[in-house]
């Protein structure tokens, strides 16, 4: 008896050795703030999307350090920018006289790196179109104008990615940012303004868009399809802030895709009863992820992320107009999906 009661106090006293050697000197559980994101396992896929605002110009002559530590803290797996091309904006920058100073799209390649992707692709029409991936990943279709039948005015890209054995296409787009229908004359844009031109243009390009890719083939709803960027346009989901009418022209582009699409708004299924701006305005959610029923079952986050960097400020004292805003005059939005799911 004295022999077992030994051997179980030897035992015991190993344990607790081994137990004590495990520790480290920090807790046990640890808070992750928003800028040191907990580390993913391998099968979650982070997917950042952002309105750069004019290739995020701000940042431009800080060398974009501050945007590319932003992203790196992240950890994307995938990135979708709109804007991500240098341009002219509203008298702050005439990038037509300043062209040696026009960084992006060019340099996309090189910036990606900076932020651990290697993979870089940049829409044809639509240069501020642009999409990086630490893996590799193929266009599967290019749409672009068709003139003189305009149905869209900037280019769209089908992506094609292959992730734990399955492949997920991906719409990127970025719709008409106007009130007024961009092929009238000048002199009728206030009429064109007054009949919802912008609205009835948007709601045309989705349509083709839409009737392009998802619906253009039986079974897709079964398919991992996502549709996502700049929508310049406002959703019925919303309404209870918006207050218009049910067929109000401004609500018909994201009614289009909830109607007629599989599609669902990844950021209204996770926060149903949250109305969650994406612009500095503070009465606007106009980008959008949306994705199909398989994919979304998979979604574990889907946030429009406003912390220490993303918190929009004016730069107004320093740079006069409208869209004078750093970083940009929209939020990124991240989704966290996973495959294993």
């Amino acid at each position: 008896m004295k022999s077992i009661r030994f051997i179980i106090l030897m035992f015991v006293t190993a344990v607790a050795f081994v137990s004590l050697s495990c520790r480290s000197d920090e807790p046990e559980s640890t808070s992750v703030s928003k800028e040191t994101p907990a580390v993913e396992g391998d099968s979650v896929v982070k997917l950042l999307y952002w309105n750069l605002q004019c290739g995020m110009w701000a940042d431009q002559a800080n060398n974009y350090d501050n945007f590319v530590a932003w992203v790196k803290a992240q950890k994307p797996d995938i990135c979708v920018w709109n804007e991500g091309e240098t341009t002219f904006d509203n008298g702050v920058f005439d990038w037509s006289t300043r062209a040696e100073e026009k960084y992006l799209p060019e340099h996309w390649p090189e910036l990606a790196a900076r932020y651990g992707h290697d993979y870089v692709m940049v829409n044809p029409v639509d240069k501020g179109l642009v999409t990086t991936s630490r893996f590799p990943f193929e266009r599967e279709k290019d749409i672009y104008p068709d003139r003189p039948k305009v149905e869209i005015r900037s280019g769209s890209t089908i992506y094609k990615f292959n992730i734990a054995n399955e492949t997920l296409h991906f719409v990127t787009l970025h719709l008409w940012p106007q009130h007024y229908d961009p092929y009238v004359a000048k002199a009728d844009r206030e009429k064109s303004r007054a009949e919802h031109g912008g609205d009835f243009f948007r709601l045309k390009e989705i349509s083709t868009l839409c009737d392009t890719t998802i619906n253009n083939r039986p079974g897709t709803d079964k398919e991992n399809w996502i549709m996502l960027g700049d929508f310049n346009a406002r959703s019925p989901l919303d309404n209870s802030v918006y207050g218009y009418s049910l067929d109000a022209p401004a609500l018909k582009c994201i009614s289009y895709v909830l109607n007629s699409t599989p599609y669902i708004d990844a950021v209204h299924h996770m926060h149903p009863n949250e109305f969650i701006t994406s612009t500095y305005d503070w009465n606007h959610r106009i980008d959008f992820v949306f994705c199909t029923p398989p994919l979304m079952r998979r979604v574990i986050s889907a946030d429009i992320v406003k912390d220490y960097y993303t918190n929009i400020k004016s730069l107004d004292d320093l740079y006069p107009g409208q869209y004078a805003r750093t970083p940009s005059d929209h939020y990124p939005i991240i989704l966290r999906i996973d495959m294993n799911e």
